[in-house]
């Protein structure tokens, strides 16, 4: 067995004993991972804004909603792959956790591919159809289209970073985006700064950056030594364990899809008011992926930890990781708030500096947004464990509807009769609270029938 064999080779098990300190303790390099990776975007909008431009800045910042929509629904396979692993890990299966661990590179390697090749043909056509502003199209287009030629390795790095995470190695995937991320900012710098270009520089320091960060990811996962070392000659896709991955991949890919096809028509919104908007909503943006990334971490712990424990059979521990996952993330939420809300005008500003009207739709997003965004973490962690417990498709639908369905319907009725930032942004926290509601209810009624032994959760 690989569970506590050495340092190097140890698995992370969350099957037995408390759990709050593991969760802490596998949480907390996640989340530096996601703010460092945020640094470094934002790094890449304050190159652009002040030294290409507020027409640039939004040309990048337009992209964000539209690369997600694209990539997220085969990023979504890399979370099916984790659970999987997870469950297996859970289960004392390394045969199985091995052969998904390959299956799940060459997956990501196959459907990287895919994703460089439309998402390089339809950038442009689709941008115009969100009516992004044409002092923006053109800096957004080239950088998509660069963005996509290095979609191979980010789905590689996605799926080999989870599956070192789901072995509890959360470190090293930090240290890998760091120093990828140090090298995307040197670059940015000498393609920007020295060279004179815009979005196109930044675009190409990020795919190279990228490609770094994902090199050593996967170089980790060959020199391992436990049951997930993935041996170069064995990496293929075997029917039977992609089928798993699919089953539980796919609806979480569809999720992260929809989500995104909905910030593609909040975005649309947006760029009803003009480039000020765009530039205001993009800088505001910035700021609030800093609280996704802390969602994203513990919706990673209770993944991680819910997959482990439905993998063992250990149902009754499944309370405590979902309720210890949210009030964490929930708190650190709130503490992060508490910093960025009393300083945004200062934050706003340091993006824009050549538009007062920017900088001040930058601020009001942020106080209607990211005063509430505490909801969002508990949306995004009870998802995530939903997930682990193998209910992906459960979660989809709720989450499908709760958010995508009730902001389209926001935008084509409240909208139109109330044309303002105000009631565009005020549909964020409703749909929050309205899935949050739902993904409990699932949550309480699986959890009360497979204690009782009323049913099993398929692994």
């Amino acid at each position: 067995m690989f569970f506590g064999k050495n340092r190097d080779s140890e698995i992370l098990d969350v099957t037995k004993g408390p759990m709050l300190k593991k969760m802490i303790l596998f949480t907390i390099p996640v989340i530096l991972s996601g703010i460092l990776q945020q640094a470094f975007n934002t790094a890449d909008n304050v190159v652009v804004g002040r030294y290409a431009g507020a027409d640039a800045l939004g040309g990048v910042t337009a992209t964000a909603s539209l690369t997600n929509l694209i990539i997220c629904l085969f990023i979504g396979l890399s979370v099916g792959a984790s659970v999987a692993i997870s469950q297996a890990l859970g289960a004392r299966d390394e045969k199985e956790a091995n052969e998904l661990a390959h299956t799940a590179i060459a997956t990501a390697i196959y459907s990287g591919v895919v994703v460089g090749v439309v998402g390089f043909i339809v950038s442009k056509p689709i941008l115009e159809l969100m009516g992004t502003p044409k002092e923006n199209i053109e800096y957004a287009a080239k950088y998509m289209k660069i963005y996509f030629c290095g979609a191979p390795f980010v789905l590689l790095y996605n799926f080999g970073s989870g599956i070192l995470r789901t072995m509890g190695d959360t470190k090293r995937p930090l240290i890998y985006l760091a120093i990828g991320g140090i090298a995307n900012v040197i670059l940015n710098l000498v393609f920007v700064i020295g060279f004179g270009m815009d979005t196109d520089g930044v675009a190409i320091a990020t795919v190279m950056s990228n490609v770094i960060a994902s090199s050593l990811v996967l170089y980790t996962l060959i020199k391992s030594d436990n049951c997930c070392k993935i041996s170069p000659g064995d990496i293929r896709i075997d029917f039977n364990r992609f089928k798993r991955i699919m089953v539980l991949g796919i609806p979480a890919g569809i999720q992260s899809a929809m989500f995104s096809l909905s910030n593609v028509v909040m975005q649309s919104s947006i760029n009803f008011f003009g480039s000020a908007a765009v530039a205001g909503n993009g800088a505001a943006l910035t700021m609030e992926m800093y609280g996704g990334f802390v969602a994203e971490g513990f919706s990673s712990a209770g993944m991680t930890f819910a997959g482990q424990n439905t993998g063992a059979k250990k149902y009754e521990r499944l309370k405590t990781v979902f309720y210890q996952a949210n009030l964490l993330g929930a708190i650190m939420t709130v503490i992060l708030s508490l910093i960025i809300i009393p300083s945004r005008h200062t934050l706003v500003g340091f993006f824009i500096t050549d538009s007062p009207e920017a900088v001040k739709i930058g601020c009001e997003r942020l106080m209607w947004v990211f005063s509430c965004h505490f909801l969002a973490t508990v949306m995004t962690v009870s998802s995530g464990c939903l997930k682990g417990m193998g209910k992906s498709f459960s979660s989809m639908i709720v989450s499908v509807f709760g958010v995508c369905v009730l902001r389209v319907v926001w935008i084509m009725t409240i909208f139109k009769l109330y044309p303002t930032l105000s009631v565009v942004y005020a549909v964020y926290p409703l749909s929050w609270l309205v899935t949050i509601i739902a993904l409990w209810l699932i949550f309480i009624v699986t959890y009360k029938k497979v204690v009782f032994g009323r049913t099993q959760l398929n692994i």
